[in-house]
């Protein structure tokens, strides 16, 4: 029996960050300054003086049942809350206010990944389609931007947080544990309305 399933939330977190990350290279063949890192499930990801740039940190921050579109015990629907904490940093000694610096880069950085996550949503965030089930995923909720307050930092500058948050329902399937067996041959006997017999054989090993 194959081992349990990482929940697609795992691999929707790495298609975000699959496609920030070209972003943040063509936004860098444009000009260096425009560049950001991205990276996925970092608790404390922004150290300012460790982050000479732009990040984008993308975490999945809670999962619920939907219990009304869940067909029954075993599978369900599940509805996953998604963020993407955006940082940018506004470093002292500059021309202008790092305060404002830092709101600047900020803004242009919720801009690059609101593309991304357009992107993304346009071609259901590279999810494969099922032949029978179709696409594994919808988005329920619309992108929503947080900004936070500053923060300031006596070493380096001045850093600006800001969120975007969207929801989307996928499904959980556990694993099956059934036990199959390989139909080798089926016999049936049947009567028509006459009562005539008719025997069928099936064989299957063929």
């Amino acid at each position: 029996m194959a081992g349990i399933s990482y929940p697609l939330w795992y691999t929707l977190k790495n298609n975000v960050k699959t496609i920030l990350t070209e972003i943040a290279a063509s936004e860098n063949a444009i000009s260096t300054a425009r560049n950001f890192e991205v990276a996925k499930d970092r608790w404390r990801p922004y150290i300012e003086s460790q982050h000479n740039k732009a990040l984008a940190n993308i975490l999945v921050q809670n999962v619920n049942v939907d219990t009304e579109r869940s067909g029954n015990r075993v599978n369900s629907i599940d509805d996953i809350s998604v963020i993407v904490d955006m940082y940018a940093i506004g470093k002292a000694g500059e021309t202008l206010p790092t305060d404002e610096v830092a709101a600047d880069r900020l803004d242009l950085l919720i801009a690059q990944v609101r593309e991304g996550l357009t992107r993304l949503d346009k071609i259901d965030f590279l999810f494969t389609r099922d032949p029978d089930y179709g696409f594994p995923i919808e988005r329920k909720s619309d992108f929503t931007l947080t900004y936070y307050d500053q923060e300031a930092t006596n070493a380096t500058g001045q850093y600006a947080p800001a969120r975007w948050s969207f929801t989307v329902a996928m499904p959980f399937i556990p694993n099956d544990e059934r036990t199959y067996y390989d139909l080798d041959e089926l016999n049936l006997t049947v009567k028509d309305d006459t009562l005539n017999l008719y025997s069928l054989k099936f064989d299957y090993t063929s």
